[in-house]
């Protein structure tokens, strides 16, 4: 199947092989990888992140004023209006858990580390091309995926990223233009230089209204090939096999 980058603004575009559309000015200075369903999985849901904490699926959710809530809760969570400790405690009056089984269920949200992610973003640092993450994500995670020593499984390598964006610190979550806009006035960077992989079709979009390349990530596939395959139809890798 071919895959495709988008990029409506900057320099005209043309194909660059296996159905990979670039533009024929395709450098790119800087590589920008979501997390979530990029680098590393994510239980769907908060029924199966309750399977995986071993936490009984609590009956509350099934309302919609309840669920609509919880929506809501998660969404101030990962814009950063409110801490840990507070969407713990709402959690749990919410939907009749303990605070350490809201912790719990939060955690197995996050499913583990995608293979190759490692090798794949220390090769990257061996070439002349920047890197980011760009994530809508909230303190209790990005901790954990930051590598606070309590869950190896789901560390990733982000100390090794030029740049570090995060949605709980910016007060901005995607698909929102001023979360994009941030990142290009933080990294000096032109629209049209920016490669950006996300598994959200609105993220993918708003990004490329702004001129980004982007590539939308099929989560349930080979993240890593996918992101491999693109960049060195732009060549940014070479064509060879990840050591």
């Amino acid at each position: 199947m071919g895959i495709t980058c988008t990029a409506t603004r900057g320099p005209k575009s043309a194909s660059a092989g296996r159905g990979l559309h670039v533009s024929t000015d395709n450098s790119i200075d800087l590589v920008i990888f979501d997390l979530g369903g990029v680098l590393i999985r994510l239980s769907d849901g908060w029924r199966n992140a309750c399977n995986a904490a071993g936490v009984v699926y609590p009956t509350a959710l099934n309302a919609s004023d309840v669920t609509r809530a919880m929506i809501d809760l998660m969404t101030a969570h990962e814009l950063g209006h409110i801490d840990n400790e507070a969407f713990f405690a709402r959690a749990g009056q919410l939907t009749g858990l303990s605070t350490a089984q809201v912790q719990a269920v939060l955690h197995a949200r996050l499913a583990g580390r995608y293979d190759g992610v490692d090798e794949l973003i220390t090769q990257l640092a061996d070439t002349n091309t920047r890197t980011a993450c760009l994530s809508n994500t909230n303190a209790a995670h990005w901790h954990i995926m930051a590598g606070d020593g309590s869950d190896g499984r789901n560390r990733l390598p982000l100390d090794v990223l030029n740049h570090r964006f995060a949605s709980h610190l910016i007060g901005a979550m995607k698909p929102d233009a001023r979360i994009y806009e941030h990142v290009e006035a933080q990294t000096n960077t032109p629209p049209y230089r920016i490669l950006f992989f996300d598994d959200s079709s609105h993220n993918c979009a708003a990004a490329n209204a702004r001129g980004w390349r982007t590539h939308k990530i099929d989560p349930s596939g080979d993240p890593v090939t996918q992101m491999r395959d693109v960049l060195i139809a732009f060549g940014v890798l070479r064509n060879q096999t990840l050591i």
